[in-house]
Parts: C-alpha cells; sequence; structure tokens
C-alpha cells in the first residue's frame, strides 16, 4: 500500500476483483484539522487517525476489511 498525502489529502483505490458488481472503490480522502479522516464509498469506507508523522486506519470493502499502518518523516 502507497499513500502520497499532499494538502492533508491522498487518494485511495480499492481495488477488490474479486467482487463483480464493483471491482475497484475510490476514496478522495481529506484529513481534518484533528488529523481524522473517514470517507465511505457506498458500504465500503476508509477511516483512522494522523499524528506526529504517523498514521493508522482500517479499510473496509464490499468483502474484505484491512488495518493498516504507515509512518512519514516529512510533513503532512
Amino acid at each position: 500500500m502507497s499513500l502520497q498525502v499532499k494538502n492533508h489529502s491522498f487518494r485511495y483505490v480499492l481495488n477488490q476483483p474479486q467482487v463483480s458488481w464493483q471491482p475497484q472503490r475510490s476514496f478522495d480522502v481529506v484529513i481534518a484539522p484533528d488529523g481524522s479522516f473517514q470517507v465511505q464509498s457506498g458500504p465500503a469506507y476508509i477511516r483512522g487517525q494522523v499524528s506526529q508523522g504517523h498514521m493508522q486506519g482500517q479499510i473496509v470493502g464490499d468483502v474484505c476489511s484491512y488495518q493498516f499502518e504507515a509512518d512519514n518523516s516529512g510533513t503532512w
């Protein structure tokens, strides 16, 4: 998983080829001033928190779910 955060936002595309009716879900995510983020696309969503260069969250698709963590030494 790779994310490029610019201007407190990022885009994430969840590929789910096993879901014939929705093989991709796209999320245009804006990180709030408190570091939180949450976006829903149908029943799928991505949500989490950014703090001091560390991001953690959850991605829930139509038939799958993931927890993720990422670190960045730069600025968000």
